[in-house]
């Protein structure tokens, strides 16, 4: 049964509704853009809003689905993208005056993923500025006089109050089993035609020059490292002279090295790929 106060449907709970017939896209970007209205002065979890730029792409999206046409798995679900992460139609500001105004020349890869899926990017959400420095205009939906904390908080604070199903924020830092360890070795494009997850990798470590170690290929990234940092280059970065990119690889040891081996995040390692 559908709710009647659309926008706090889970984003879950939106697909199996849009899906069903029972609402449009129209009507729940609608039931965000009221709620945010009606609650942004309060908690300011938005940079940037275009109501008739989400509303025409959640019509699009209705206009697909009555098509009979297959949908993606995020189709008509409105999505709040993190004020440090390019937008190509919307400013990215990376929450700070010295880039006010900038507008990329093209998405952010997941960006680019999330349009595919379907999803209607309803806006631009605050960070603190380069994701990093001082907080926000954000407030703490459930108590207001609080910061909510975090460069994401913006997204955190939009979907805590039901203003919007999904918003992407991006991670300050991992925590792991101090017995995990792994290197994440940075190939050329040119050197990845062979790679593939669970190869065997021998691995050097300079503090160790004696000592071989053994590993294998978990996972490669879904794009160069330049694609995903902080401050991605514009388009224009290579158009003159060639730049080979680079694609982080995460390499697992086999075994734990020996207790009087101390490995550190930040050393140097030589990864050797066995492809064949």
């Amino acid at each position: 049964m559908i709710k009647n106060d659309l926008e706090q449907l889970t984003a879950s709970e939106a697909r199996v509704e849009l899906a069903s017939g029972r609402l449009t896209s129209q009507s729940l970007v609608a039931a965000c853009l009221a709620r945010i209205a009606d609650r942004d002065q309060a908690v300011a979890a938005w940079a940037h809003i275009d109501a008739d730029r989400a509303l025409a792409a959640a019509r699009a999206s209705d206009a697909l689905r009555s098509s009979g046409k297959s949908m993606p798995a995020l189709s008509g679900i409105p999505v709040g993208i993190k004020d440090i992460i390019d937008t190509s139609d919307y400013p990215t500001e990376l929450g700070s005056v010295v880039f006010a105004g900038r507008r990329p020349s093209a998405d952010a890869f997941i960006v680019s993923e999330l349009r595919a899926a379907g999803a209607i990017i309803l806006g631009k959400t605050v960070t603190t500025e380069l994701a990093f420095f001082g907080p926000g205009k954000t407030r703490n939906p459930r108590h207001p006089e609080h910061t909510p904390g975090g460069s994401s908080s913006g997204s955190a604070a939009a979907v805590a109050d039901s203003q919007v199903p999904l918003a992407v924020g991006t991670p300050l830092m991992a925590i792991s089993q101090s017995d995990d360890i792994w290197v994440v070795a940075n190939f050329k494009e040119t050197q990845l035609e062979n790679m593939k997850i669970g190869q065997t990798v021998y691995i050097k470590i300079d503090a160790y020059p004696n000592q071989s170690f053994r590993g294998k290929v978990e996972s490669l990234q879904a794009g160069t490292g330049s694609r995903f940092s902080l401050l991605p280059p514009e388009n224009a970065t290579g158009n003159f002279v060639k730049v080979v990119q680079r694609v982080p690889v995460k390499i697992v040891f086999d075994e734990k090295p020996p207790d009087e081996l101390l490995l550190a995040p930040g050393m140097s390692a030589e990864p050797s790929v066995k492809v064949r």
